[in-house]
């Protein structure tokens, strides 16, 4: 879990507990344009290390300050996490998700580094492919989540992503949702933004749209993420994220 926290100097101080494919890159690069890196402090980690413990060693009067974080419905973020790292997860699957009439075709071998450069690769239209890709990583997360065994080496270097939000922004625990003063809804991102930031700079200045699929996938025909919801009617796939997401779905306010 990413906990970014405000320098004494910040007249309003602030908490931000980073919830991954909820806007997380668009809160950097707000907080780089409007407050400056050298102004807050950044604790990054995954839950073995970094929890809310943290907060027994930090300053009352930047406790004080306005807690934030960010969630999203757990059908479009799974589909989110499953596309934001389409090309290092599938080899793995064995499911080969290029269009193969692409001139730049993404490695089938698996793969150990987290850089490849995903935005000059296309992936297929068809439906059939993404459906076989998408089933295997869901079940593969599934497992996971049942058994805490690590079978491909992206469910360790994509945790924070792909794991459901109440083990890792809420630590597992139903009453962290009351450490928050806001929880920004992806999904209403640009009218709750606003409130975050008039208590912060004391005006509104809206959140910028920051690796969104767009840019991630400018190869690609569909445009969002929304034009894969259709594998959420396959495999039962529907089913599975709300029976296990469904901490999420009832601690953020999503219906199943």
């Amino acid at each position: 879990m990413e906990i970014l926290i405000s320098n004494k100097s910040q007249k309003n101080p602030f908490i931000f507990v980073k919830a991954r494919r909820c806007g997380s890159n668009s809160l950097d690069a707000w907080l780089k344009n409007n407050i400056g890196k050298e102004n807050y402090i950044n604790l990054s980690g995954d839950n073995e290390f970094i929890n809310y413990s943290v907060f027994n060693c930090i300053d009352d009067d930047i406790m004080s300050g306005y807690k934030t974080t960010f969630c999203r419905n757990p059908y479009t973020r799974v589909i989110a996490g499953y596309l934001s790292d389409i090309f290092h997860i599938t080899p793995s699957l064995g499911v080969n998700i290029n269009d193969l009439n692409h001139p730049n075709q993404s490695p089938q071998e698996l793969i150990t580094s987290v850089g490849l450069p995903m935005h000059l690769y296309k992936f297929t239209d068809d439906k059939d492919i993404h459906i076989e890709a998408f089933t295997k990583f869901l079940d593969a997360q599934v497992e996971y989540l049942k058994t805490n065994t690590i079978k491909y080496q992206w469910q360790s270097d994509y945790a924070l992503v792909f794991r459901p939000l109440w083990d890792t922004v809420l630590d597992k625990k139903d009453d962290n949702i009351n450490f928050f003063d806001k929880i920004v809804k992806q999904e209403n991102i640009e009218e709750d933004w606003v409130d975050v930031s008039t208590k912060i700079l004391g005006k509104n200045s809206p959140l910028p749209r920051v690796n969104n699929f767009k840019e991630r996938h400018p190869q690609s025909t569909p445009t969002k993420t929304s034009d894969f919801l259709y594998l959420l009617d396959y495999n039962n796939n529907k089913n599975k994220i709300a029976y296990n997401w469904k901490k999420d779905f009832e601690l953020f306010g999503y219906t199943t």
